[in-house]
């Protein structure tokens, strides 16, 4: 028998089999664990819901396999349009463009890689409540609907389990902001004649008020806008909204259509001790810059690189940081949600989710914030200070530096199979100079140097 000690492999549960607890466990999976995901309802959801990917969201959807479905089935969106009482303009987003996919087929697609690679997900099944033992390990307790709840003692337990989070109250945290949400109508029709663009997300305001069209998969298009308490008819809201902005009539067959309230809030805390909250558990936020989605995929993200990042084996040190980098950065996003989804509802904002004055690196490091409505790009767009490398799955997210020579890596730290590679970024066709770079466990740029490199 050797003398040398085994790593024990370690076991994480996540509550909810949404788009960001697939994703947390598919990532999860990848460094080895062990992965447990416990879901409430006994069928897949249906429904097209949050449909837009941005960059940040596609390159861990990448990460963990399911990269090229995504790219096969989603539709591109190569241009943002504003249209307002003083006329149009158009932002090309070039590298940085987003697709649209149904949350529902994507959630399939995620599911269906995590059975494949060996994840376990109990349906029909719910999280009741999480006690830490005397050995620091988590006992999960709840119950099932069909045969018997899992026996779960784990290392981690992630709350995924949405806007009702049970886990989010196991750590004793709440939801704040405003108590009163904004409701929203949605149709999702067949644009049998073309008349609506498949190209662009028009953001239209003024005038008629708010609406978004976005264009998703299979000839479909979305209508969403913000809609009067009092109004019984939405079908017919959206027809004259559309109407009114200089659309056609959106008289295509329904695919799906739904009206719900649009909450901004943020839980009071992330994490206690070996518990993450990611998701909607973790924040809520209005369809105003179609990123909710994304924020719960970059939560995992983030999260299990810094669980996975950390040489001393410290899960409890891991979530720490990833509340630490995640509870500033929504709170920013939370605050321009806000602010966007009054001005569409003509109402002034409320004071009650206010900005982090954030460092210019925090701020750049999520590609998408960095392009504003006129289309300025801050800060400086030729740094690549604070951006996110885009890295072979292979090499994620142990890495600590980078030595580019020639446009090409030369080194990295430690050992990877990245070397050879030509770097890029995500959501940017930046080239990055030779030099040394520092990176943080989420694969952004913490610091470069560009003196020193032998030739």
């Amino acid at each position: 028998m050797s003398g040398r000690e085994t790593r024990p492999v370690r076991r994480a549960a996540i509550a909810g089999a949404g788009t960001s607890g697939l994703v947390a466990a598919l990532l999860l999976h990848r460094l080895g664990w062990e992965v447990t995901v416990v879901e409430a309802h006994a069928r897949r959801r249906a429904g097209t819901r949050a449909p837009t990917l941005w960059p940040p969201a596609q390159h861990v959807l990448a990460l963990v396999g399911v990269g090229g479905q995504v790219k096969a089935e989603a539709h591109p969106v190569h241009v943002l349009g504003f249209r307002t009482e003083t006329g149009e303009r158009r932002l090309d987003l070039g590298t940085a463009n987003c697709v649209t996919v149904s949350q529902s087929r994507l959630e399939r697609l995620l599911e269906d890689r995590a059975r494949r690679v060996g994840v376990r997900i109990h349906r029909g099944a719910r999280i009741t409540g999480a006690d830490q033992q005397d050995d620091g390990r988590i006992l999960v307790t709840g119950t099932a609907d069909v045969g018997t709840f899992p026996d779960l003692t784990v290392d981690l337990l992630v709350g995924a389990d949405g806007y009702r989070s049970v886990i989010r109250e196991v750590i004793g945290a709440e939801l704040t902001g405003p108590c009163r949400g904004t409701p929203f109508a949605l149709r999702d029709f067949i644009d049998d004649t073309g008349g609506f663009d498949r190209d662009a997300v028009w953001t239209c305001t003024g005038g008629p008020g708010a609406l978004v069209t976005v264009p998703l998969p299979e000839n479909t298009i979305r209508l969403v806008a913000p809609i009067p308490r009092e109004s019984a008819d939405a079908a017919h809201f959206l027809h004259e909204r559309a109407l009114g902005h200089g659309f056609p009539s959106p008289e295509g067959q329904v695919v799906w259509e739904a009206t719900f309230i649009a909450h901004t809030q943020q839980a009071t805390r992330f994490a206690c001790g070996q518990i993450a909250l990611i998701g909607d558990a973790a924040h809520v936020q209005s369809p105003a810059g179609g990123r909710g989605m994304n924020q719960g995929i970059e939560d995992a993200f983030t999260l299990v690189s810094e669980i996975g990042a950390d040489t001393s084996d410290d899960i409890a040190a891991g979530v720490a940081r990833y509340a630490a980098i995640r509870e500033p950065e929504i709170s920013d996003e939370l605050a321009a949600n806000a602010a966007v989804t009054h001005q569409w509802n003509g109402t002034e904002p409320a004071a009650l989710i206010a900005p982090v004055i954030r460092s210019e690196l925090e701020v750049a490091s999520c590609s998408f914030r960095r392009v504003s409505a006129t289309g300025s790009v801050t800060p400086d767009e030729t740094s690549p200070l604070g951006r996110r490398v885009w890295l072979t799955a292979e090499a994620w997210p142990r890495l600590s530096s980078l030595r580019i020579h020639h446009g090409l890596i030369a080194e990295t730290t430690p050992a990877s199979p990245a070397i050879g590679r030509m770097p890029s970024l995500v959501g940017n066709n930046l080239m990055l100079p030779d030099g040394k770079y520092t990176l943080s466990p989420t694969m952004n740029i913490l610091a470069f140097e560009p003196v020193g490199v032998s030739a």
